[in-house]
């Protein structure tokens, strides 16, 4: 804790459990994806998640985002195969029925290479420990192999700055594998 400007959600997560400020809360309400009941018995949605069971994704800057729930699919930066938008915010949620993994993988990634810091300027957040902890963040060429992705909810966060940009971007293709037989999806 104290690491930042304010609490993390992990750092929120930990006290709230810690003190049990849920405990007079109704059993009946479930929050996925990694959030958890609040004090004031409505769900605490990790960052970039939303809704009222955490099942959604927060507002994009662009015509971009939102939570992907085909067994196959593919996702794009916004302006793709063309430069992507500068000042840009996208997320999504790759949603899975219970039981399910999800594989990613890039068929193109170009974007601005950060050789001061670990992608401080263009990059794709990608959870691959669960929606509610920080991920990879990919820049420059990206990753040269697929990520298999063990849950049924995998988070993904386009960030692209305010300067110029003259990237394509990405794009991306995922797959759903196991729990759509088992769940009436």
């Amino acid at each position: 804790m104290g690491q930042r400007i304010g609490l993390s959600f992990m750092d929120v997560k930990t006290a709230n459990d810690l003190y049990q400020c849920s405990a007079h809360c109704s059993n009946s309400i479930k929050c996925n994806n990694g959030g958890v009941v609040g004090p004031d018995c409505t769900c605490l949605c990790p960052w970039g998640l939303s809704g009222y069971n955490c099942d959604d994704v927060k507002y994009s800057t662009a015509d971009c985002g939102g939570v992907l729930r085909q067994q196959d699919g593919s996702i794009s930066s916004p302006g793709y195969p063309n430069r992507y938008h500068d000042d840009t915010t996208c997320h999504w949620l790759i949603l899975g029925p219970p039981g399910s993994t999800i594989k990613l993988w890039f068929n193109h990634f170009e974007m601005e290479e950060d050789y001061e810091g670990p992608c401080d300027y263009d990059w794709l957040e990608v959870r691959t420990l669960g929606p509610h902890l920080a991920g990879l963040k990919l820049c420059g060429s990206g990753p040269s192999t697929s990520l298999d992705y063990p849950g049924n909810a995998l988070y993904l966060r386009f960030h692209c700055d305010e300067s110029y940009s003259e990237y394509s971007g990405f794009e991306a293709g995922y797959s759903i594998s196991g729990g759509y037989n088992d769940y009436d999806w």
